[in-house]
């Protein structure tokens, strides 16, 4: 028994059973019979444990039983959980496993969350469970491929285990997976009959957070905080809603600050307030909380690809020539993978142009990938067409299209067509030409697999339409514009994607009913632009997240008064 339960308990979470016979040596050597809490005790301290494990083993008949009780060294004369399992003789084996399931459940889990608590007893592999908790464990130290690596390990070990599926989706949300996210909340929730009513709730929200049914999802996470005011899961999810959703739909991000702090109040060592706290501080200029927050990330979090955006944004708010040079020199020996955290988190939480373009450049260097420095090319392009600076623009463009005729072509036809940047008719019907020309569906797909950098895979053809009805409308050729937003709106794909055409075909449609002279009309097509999906694509590309409609409603808006 004492060989089994060693081996089932070793590596659940932060768990590690000392060796079994060092354990029976001890106990012979003492030549102890019935061993009280006090005297396992003083053993486990001997061995540095920290937890142990008595209990009893009884033939009743042709059944067995087990009964075992796990004590902390703290209070060790009452036991943190017990564990009761009958079985027949030959079922031995799964009969520890469900002790130590038990076990797990009731004591072992510490100060684990709730919704880790109830994953233990949802599920009847003790592999499963294992690697759950080791998803557990990397989540909470910013460690996100590793995290999902393990929950997808988990579901494949039980293909029913809900609970694993709900922390693959929010893993995979970090690890900037969109589509694993979206299909992991969508398992969740069918296999939610096995959870109470609470937990449902939950996944329901989640899979509504997933799809960018973002008001929806909100009211989800406000009942069950209504209900349970205590359930740090529910306000967490609460505050990613209006985090990631509300600057799309018009609001501050700054509400979200409020269940952001109550989850910190319940859960002080969770990293993902603190992470999304410290993005407010630097938007607000808050030196003393940028700097508090971060080290406490780092003491957290110290092995996190998030650590470098981290540095970066602690080493901007203020700018700080020392902690820049330092920040430059881990983006230059940074994987691909990490670099969109850095320039990311400084581009959207400060308004240092000069320092958000040194940190883009260093994207460009040629020890990079082709579709790295493309892409850094291509931020940098509408960094310039922010400022005005529309032949620099044009230059890096130009530089992303050496790189990337693909990738370049795309993002080259939006700035082109915003109707601020000084087009030529002439260099319009080049693009429209060119744009006629390109076969988008064969546009390669991204060697790196992140919404950063893969977020437009699957919808090249969709944006070809797009890019190319803008261009018919901008030349006055209404009819052919008109015709590609129908053929935009028919346009087959993905679950993801098919929305996504219908929302660009009525930005087309609006582009011709402006042309026109019927803003009314083009401002009502609009009206639908909040509706872009999971918001994690939308940060990533400007054609889910519709951001030139967005900017033609708001012009038409004004027009009208």
């Amino acid at each position: 028994m004492v060989n089994l339960l060693a081996a089932s308990m070793d590596g659940a979470g932060d768990l590690r059973s000392v060796d079994p016979r060092a354990v029976m040596a001890q106990v012979r050597q003492e030549e102890l019979g019935e061993i009280a809490p006090a005297q396992a005790a003083r053993m486990a301290r001997g061995f540095g444990a920290g937890l142990f494990i008595l209990g009893d083993i009884v033939q009743v008949g042709d059944r067995l039983r087990i009964d075992a009780a796990l004590y902390g060294l703290q209070g060790e004369s009452e036991p943190a959980g017990t564990a009761t399992v009958d079985g027949e003789p030959d079922s031995i084996l799964g009969m520890v496993d469900r002790v130590a399931s038990q076990l797990l459940a009731s004591g072992a889990a510490g100060s684990a969350s709730r919704v880790t608590q109830l994953a233990v007893v949802t599920t009847s592999s003790l592999t499963a469970l294992k690697l759950y908790l080791e998803g557990e464990g990397a989540f909470r130290e910013g460690r996100f491929d590793p995290a999902v690596d393990a929950f997808q390990a988990a579901v494949d070990a039980d293909s029913q285990f809900a609970l694993a599926f709900y922390r693959l989706s929010n893993a995979a949300e970090w690890a900037l997976r969109p589509d694993i996210a979206e299909l992991a909340a969508e398992r969740a929730v069918q296999l939610a009959d096995r959870l109470s009513d609470r937990d449902r709730r939950l996944l329901e929200g989640l899979l509504a957070h997933r799809e960018g049914r973002a008001r929806e999802a909100e009211r989800v996470f406000r009942a069950v905080v209504g209900i349970w005011p205590l359930d740090v899961e529910a306000w967490l999810q609460l505050a990613e809603v209006q985090f990631h959703y509300g600057p799309l739909r018009g609001e501050s991000v700054a509400r979200s600050r409020e269940a952001f702090e109550r989850v910190l109040a319940l859960e002080p060592d969770n990293p993902i307030p603190l992470i999304h706290l410290l993005r407010l501080a630097g938007r607000s200029g808050d030196v003393v909380a940028v700097d508090s927050l971060g080290a406490r990330l780092f003491q957290l979090t110290p092995e996190s690809p998030r650590s470098l955006g981290i540095a970066a944004l602690r080493a901007m708010v203020p700018p700080d020539s020392g902690r820049l040079a330092a920040v430059a020199a881990e983006i230059q020996r940074a994987r691909e993978a990490e670099l969109p955290t850095a320039t990311f988190n400084v581009a959207t939480w400060t308004d240092d142009f000069g320092e958000i373009r040194a940190l883009l450049e260093l994207g460009t260097a040629p020890s990079r990938s082709g579709v790295v420095r493309a892409l850094a090319h291509v931020h940098l392009a509408y960094l310039e067409t922010t400022q005005g600076r529309f032949a620099v623009a044009r230059r890096e463009l130009a530089a992303a299209g050496a790189l990337n005729r693909h990738l370049a072509l795309e993002h080259r036809a939006l700035v082109l067509l915003q109707p601020f940047v000084p087009t030529s008719r002439t260099e319009l019907e080049a693009l429209r030409d060119t744009l006629e020309a390109w076969d988008a569906e064969r546009a390669p797909q991204s060697p790196i697999p992140t919404a950063y950098f893969a977020v437009n895979d699957e919808i090249h053809a969709g944006i070809r339409l797009y890019l190319l009805g803008l261009a018919h409308a901008r030349l006055g050729e209404l009819a052919a514009a008109t015709a590609l937003a129908e053929q935009l709106a028919r346009l087959p794909g993905t679950p993801s994607a098919v929305p996504v055409y219908r929302g660009l075909a009525d930005g087309v449609r609006a582009a011709v009913a402006e042309a026109r002279g019927d803003l009314a009309e083009a401002a009502r097509l609009l009206e639908g632009v909040e509706q872009i999906g999971n918001y994690e694509s939308a940060l990533f590309s400007p054609f889910r997240s519709r951001v030139a409609d967005r900017y033609r409603r708001a012009v038409l808006l004004d027009s009208l008064g």
